[in-house]
């Protein structure tokens, strides 16, 4: 059995990130008390113009993970 796999059977959901090295894993308690989602930036919306018969927008936003309580997060290594 992976340590991936123990995980799973432990916690409800898994989110893979490229960005952590294969020694690291976060596990995070999801619940309001421990963190939630803090938006930086409204929702902007920019007109690209017209290509290939559709009109073109980019759509952008800022979000972060804002801990609110450290308790409720571990860092796991392996060596």
């Amino acid at each position: 059995m992976t340590d991936l796999e123990r995980i799973k059977a432990l916690v409800k959901d898994v989110i893979q990130l490229t960005q952590l090295p294969d020694n690291i894993a976060i596990i995070i308690a999801a619940t309001q008390y421990v963190a939630d989602v803090a938006l930086g930036v409204d929702t902007e919306i920019e007109y690209i113009g017209p290509e290939n018969g559709v009109y073109v927008f980019r759509a952008r936003e800022t979000i972060a993970l804002r801990i609110r309580n450290p308790k409720g997060v571990v860092i796991l290594k392996t060596p």
